[in-house]
């Protein structure tokens, strides 16, 4: 798959986060938040990417861990090369009618849509998704649409990018 890329703001880690990756990256999903190891520190998140090309083509899906305060800058799309980004995937941009109220959302896991038979996209892998042992899930908020449809938002996406109602 070719994506086309858009200029952004530069962004950057001072912990160095990221400056070893022998590849361009794109940030494609988020995964399950688990406790760090180290005592009274910020937990950590799997961060799920796709290596990018030089000519944009995506690679297959490999997962790198970081901690949580990290996915403010994380945001699913970004390409990050040696530590920094300064693009983005050009995605769509659409708006959509959601309720939050009672009925209108729910919350659901990459494994209940798995176990439901539905598929996110055909080359959305569940054991690039979903730990072995599926103690911890990746959780989505799916809301009703008026057409019957559903639209589908990674939860932490969700918190991270402020949407309110």
């Amino acid at each position: 798959m070719t994506v086309s890329l858009k200029q952004c703001r530069t962004f950057s880690f001072s912990d160095g986060t990221l400056k070893d990756e022998a590849e361009r990256l794109v940030v494609w999903w988020y995964g399950p938040i688990e406790k760090n190891t180290r005592a009274e520190s910020v937990p950590k998140i799997y961060v799920f990417f796709k290596p990018i090309d030089k000519n944009n083509n995506l690679g297959n899906v490999i997962e790198r861990t970081t901690v949580l305060t990290h996915v403010g800058l994380l945001r699913i799309g970004s390409v990050w090369e040696k530590g920094v980004s300064n693009s983005r995937i050009a995605f769509d941009e659409r708006t959509f009618p959601v309720s939050f109220s009672p009925g209108g959302w729910r919350i659901v896991s990459l494994d209940d849509l798995r176990k439901a038979g539905r598929s996110l996209y055909t080359s959305f892998h569940d054991e690039y998704y979903l730990p072995l042992e599926r103690k911890q899930r990746s959780y989505l908020i799916e809301f009703d649409l008026p057409d019957g449809k559903h639209l589908l938002i990674p939860c932490t996406e969700f918190w991270v990018s402020g949407i309110s109602g």
